[in-house]
C-alpha cells in the first residue's frame, strides 16, 4: 500500500551491473506478513487481552461478574449470545438456519480483517460489510467498516459518487443461467500479451461474471468467446443482451444465436443504461483492476481472474447472496478463513448432504428472486435525493476530467485532493485551497465530493502498555514525532507554479501550445500547456520577440555565409588566371579570335562545373577579359589539363 503512491516499474538488472544494491538486497528484514496464520490458542489469548472482551470471557468461563454495575449488566445480557469453543475461542451465536456462528475479532486483528476484506477488492460499504459479517463480528463493526471504506484513498481517487438517474425498465429473470448480458470494455493500453479489450459477461439471475482479455473485438472472436466461455460451460442461454455494436450485430453472431435458439436483445442507440447490469460491472471491474495495475498500465490483464473471484464471493446488493453460492450451492474457502477459522468435519451421509444442498440452493434462489423483485420495486418508487450542501472548511475530493495521453482513462485516478473549501461563492460554486498546490478558484459542486478521514481501529490491549498513563510533560520532546498544529495559521508563499520561460511553441488543430520550463524544476519536467494556462502575457510576448530575433540572426548569418562563399570562389578562380608578361610578343600567335573565344567558353563551362559558379559569375568573368587575357586563360587551361 505504501508504494501505490509512486509510479515505478520493476526492471531486471544483472548483479554485476547493479553492485551498489547488493547490500540492500542481502539485508534481512524481520517483518510480519500481512496475512499471518494465527493459531486458535493465539486468537484466544488476543481475545482475553482485549479490554472490551475480557470481562465477557471471564463471565462465560468462571461466572465472574465485573465490579462496575454498568459493565456487569451488559455482560450478563450479552452472555447468552456468545460461547467459547473447545480451544477457548469466543464466537457469536448465529441465527439457526439463517447464518453461521461468527468469530469475535479481537482489536489487534481488526485492521487485518478490514485490509483483506476491502483493500483486496475495493468494494463499497455494503458489500464489504456483508463480506465481513458472514464470518466475523465485533462490537460496532459497521461504523468501522463504513469509515474504513469511505476513507479509502484508492476508492476516493477512482470512484465517482452515486447519482440518481431516470427510471429504467427491468428485465424479468425466470431461472439461473437463462439470460446473459455482454459488453466490451476498453480500449486500454496494450499489455505485454498484446491485449487491449475485455469482453465481459454477466448472468442476470445469479450475477455471475465472466471476462476475457482480447487483442481485438471482431465478430469471429466474439462468437468464439460466446461459444467457449458461455455455451460450453453453462449451456446455451435463452437470451443474450448486448449493445448495438457492429461486432454484436454481425451476421456470424446472428447465425450462432439462431443455431442455438438464443434470443438476442439489443439496447437502444446511445443509451447503454439499458444494459445496466453489465455496464455497472464494467465500472466495478475497471476500478478493481485500477487498484492493482502498475503505473505503466501494461499488466492489467494478469489481474482479471483475481478481480472476478473477488466479485463472485462477495454478496450482491440485489440478491443478498454471493454469485458463487447461487450458482454452486456452497461458499468457497477463502485464504483468510484458512488462517483464522478452524476447519470443520462434514457430517451425514451423501444422500443427506445432497438433499440439504438442493434445499438450501432452492431456498437461496427463491430468496434471491424475492430480493431482486423487491429491489426493482424500490427502484421504481425511488425519488431523486437532494445532496446536503458543502460547508466552508470541509475537506473534499476534486474531479479532474483531463486524460493523460498514452494511458487509459478508465484506469487512472479521477479524483484529486483532499482540498479545503475556503469560500462559497454561490449555492453551487466553491473556492478550494490546499497546502502546496492551488486549484481553479471557482469549482462547481458537481465536481467535488466529501472527504472522510480514516480512523484506525482501537487496538488497546489490557495490561500491555505500562506507560499509557504517563503524563505528557514527562515524555522527552526528542522522542516525540513532529506533528504541526492544524490550528496554527502558517503564512504560505505564493503556491502558483511559476513559469521560468517558454521554450517552444506548436499549433495543432488550431490550438497553440507552449513548452513551459517551470521555475525550480529541471528541463526534463517541462510540459506542453495551452495558451490559456499561461497567466502572464509578457511571457508569450518575450517568447515571440526572442523567436523573431533568432530568425533574424539566422537570416543574417546565412547571408553572410553566402557572401563569404562567393568571395572564396572568385579568389580561387583568380588564382587560375595567370598574368601575361608585359613585353610578350603577340605576333607569335596566329590563332584566330573566334577559336580562342570557343576555347574560353569551353574552359569557363568546365570551371563552372568544378567551382559551381553560376551563369552570371561566368559572364562577368568573360566580359572583364581582353583578347590578350583570353589567350593567357587558354594557356593556363591547357597547362592545367595536361
Amino acid at each position: 500500500m505504501t508504494l501505490q503512491e509512486f509510479e515505478l516499474s520493476l526492471v531486471y538488472r544483472p548483479g554485476k551491473l547493479n553492485a551498489n544494491a547488493d547490500a540492500l538486497s542481502r539485508r534481512e528484514y524481520h517483518t510480519l506478513n500481512m496475512l499471518t496464520t494465527v493459531s486458535q490458542n493465539e486468537i484466544a489469548q488476543l481475545q482475553r487481552q482485549d479490554i472490551q472482551l475480557a470481562d465477557l470471557i471471564r463471565y462465560i468461563e468462571c461466572k465472574t461478574i465485573p465490579e462496575d454495575e454498568k459493565s456487569a449488566k451488559s455482560v450478563i445480557l450479552l452472555s447468552d449470545q456468545f460461547f467459547l469453543s473447545g480451544e477457548g475461542v469466543l464466537f457469536k451465536m448465529g441465527i439457526p438456519r439463517v447464518d453461521k456462528s461468527k468469530l469475535v475479532v479481537p482489536s489487534q486483528l481488526k485492521e487485518e480483517v478490514l485490509i483483506w476484506s476491502h483493500d483486496t477488492s475495493h468494494f463499497g460499504v455494503n458489500k464489504t460489510f456483508d463480506r465481513i459479517r458472514s464470518k466475523y463480528y465485533w462490537q460496532g463493526f459497521y461504523k468501522e467498516i463504513q469509515n474504513w471504506v469511505l476513507s479509502c484513498e484508492g476508492c476516493n481517487r477512482k470512484k465517482n459518487p452515486k447519482k440518481s438517474n431516470l427510471q429504467l425498465m427491468t428485465i424479468p429473470c425466470s431461472e439461473p443461467l437463462s439470460a446473459w448480458a455482454i459488453d466490451v470494455l476498453g480500449p486500454f493500453k496494450r499489455t505485454v500479451r498484446e491485449n487491449r479489450y475485455i469482453v465481459v459477461f454477466t448472468e442476470t439471475y445469479t450475477k455471475w461474471p465472466e471476462a476475457v482479455a482480447t487483442s481485438h473485438t471482431r465478430a469471429p472472436l466474439i462468437a468464439k468467446i460466446i461459444l467457449e466461455r458461455i455455451v460450453y460451460r453453462f449451456g446455451a442461454p435463452r437470451q443474450l443482451l448486448s449493445d448495438r455494436g457492429k461486432n454484436f450485430l454481425a451476421r456470424l453472431v446472428a447465425e450462432l444465436s439462431t443455431a442455438l435458439r438464443i434470443k438476442r436483445v439489443h439496447t437502444t442507440a446511445y443509451h447503454p443504461a439499458t444494459n445496466g447490469l453489465v455496464e455497472w460491472y464494467n465500472g466495478t471491474l475497471a476500478r478493481t483492476l485500477a487498484q492493482f495495475t502498475d503505473a505503466f498500465q501494461d499488466d492489467w490483464d494478469t489481474h482479471i481472474n483475481s478481480a472476478l473471484f473477488a466479485y463472485r464471493v462477495t454478496p450482491h446488493s440485489t440478491t443478498r447472496e454471493t454469485p458463487f453460492f447461487l450458482l454452486h450451492g456452497r461458499d468457497p474457502r477463502m485464504p483468510l478463513d484458512v488462517a483464522l477459522i478452524p476447519p470443520t468435519e462434514l457430517e451425514g451421509e451423501l444422500a443427506e448432504q445432497k438433499e440439504q444442498l438442493i434445499t438450501s440452493l432452492r431456498l437461496a434462489q427463491e430468496t434471491a428472486k424475492e430480493n431482486m423483485q423487491r429491489s426493482q420495486q424500490a427502484n421504481e418508487e425511488r425519488k431523486h435525493p437532494v445532496d446536503a450542501p458543502f460547508l466552508v472548511g470541509d475537506l473534499v475530493w476534486l474531479h479532474v476530467p483531463d486524460s493523460i495521453k498514452g494511458l487509459s482513462n478508465k484506469l487512472r485516478f479521477r479524483w484529486h485532493g483532499p482540498y479545503r473549501i475556503v469560500e462559497q461563492i454561490s449555492p453551487v460554486n466553491f473556492k478550494l485551497e490546499i497546502e502546496g498546490r492551488r486549484v481553479p478558484v471557482n469549482v462547481h459542486a458537481s465536481r467535488i465530493k466529501k472527504y472522510t478521514p480514516r480512523e484506525r481501529p482501537d487496538n488497546e490491549v489490557e495490561g500491555e502498555d505500562e506507560f499509557c498513563n504517563v503524563p505528557l510533560d514527562c515524555i522527552p520532546l526528542d522522542s516525540m514525532p513532529h506533528v504541526p498544529d492544524p490550528t496554527m495559521e502558517i503564512e504560505q508563499e505564493d503556491l502558483v507554479y511559476r513559469v521560468e520561460r517558454i521554450l517552444k511553441s506548436r499549433k495543432r488543430s488550431g490550438i497553440t501550445s507552449y513548452l513551459v520550463k517551470w521555475q525550480g524544476y529541471p528541463l526534463s519536467q517541462a510540459t506542453w500547456e495551452p495558451s490559456e494556462n499561461i497567466l502572464d502575457p509578457n511571457l508569450i510576448v518575450d517568447f515571440n520577440r526572442r523567436t523573431k530575433q533568432k530568425k533574424a540572426n539566422k537570416a543574417k548569418a546565412k547571408e553572410k555565409k553566402e557572401g563569404e562563399n562567393k568571395r572564396t570562389r572568385k579568389e580561387s578562380l583568380n588564382m587560375i588566371v595567370v598574368k601575361e608578361p608585359e613585353n610578350e610578343n603577340h605576333s607569335n600567335f596566329s590563332i584566330s579570335n573566334s577559336i580562342i573565344t570557343v576555347l574560353i567558353f569551353i574552359m569557363l563551362f568546365t570551371l563552372g562545373s568544378a567551382t559551381r559558379l553560376g551563369p552570371r559569375e561566368l559572364g562577368d568573368l568573360y566580359d572583364c577579359t581582353t583578347l590578350q587575357r583570353k589567350w593567357t586563360l587558354v594557356v593556363a587551361f591547357v597547362s592545367s589539363v595536361t
